[in-house]
């Protein structure tokens, strides 16, 4: 896993060609993550996600980030999980469903931008984070786990 420490970040992930035995159209048909880029302003995690072609009806986005502080002990802080479809988005902290405006979501052809308060992970030290799209219930590409150390105040 990855230790990012800076005050805002960007990191390009280029995602693995697919296998050798997939059509052309399969490779066409696959949800790829091709770019997390993450960065802090204004008290917010701001996730931007590019991805290989536009959502559809099927597609689903999925952004973990996990809040992380030395002084409270990790199953007592949050663990949010977004999933972002073409036109809605759900925010959970673990099973509990968060308002939907608590993330706030904007979309483009390519890409989905995140928006994550820093109060609602916790305020933390630390933040866990990945990203998953599913096509259906049919989990696609995701990216490794990454640590962004947030500065102190």
């Amino acid at each position: 896993m990855a230790v990012v420490r800076a005050g805002a970040f960007a990191s390009s992930l280029p995602t693995p060609e697919p296998p050798l035995d997939l059509t052309a159209q399969e490779r066409t048909d696959l949800l790829a993550v091709d770019q997390c880029r993450l960065t802090l302003e204004d008290g917010n995690l701001v996730f931007m996600v590019r991805y290989s072609r536009a959502l559809t009806a099927a597609d689903e986005l999925s952004l973990f980030a996990f809040g992380y502080h030395a002084k409270i002990p990790f199953s007592e802080m949050p663990k949010l999980h977004v999933a972002a479809g073409v036109f809605e988005h759900e925010a959970y902290d673990q099973a509990d469903r968060l308002p939907r405006e608590s993330v706030a979501i904007r979309r483009e052809t390519l890409r989905t931008e995140f928006r994550i308060p820093l109060q609602l992970l916790g305020h933390p030290s630390r933040v866990l984070t990945t990203v998953r799209t599913h096509v259906s219930e049919l989990p696609i590409d995701w990216t490794s786990w990454r640590t962004l150390e947030l500065p102190t105040k």
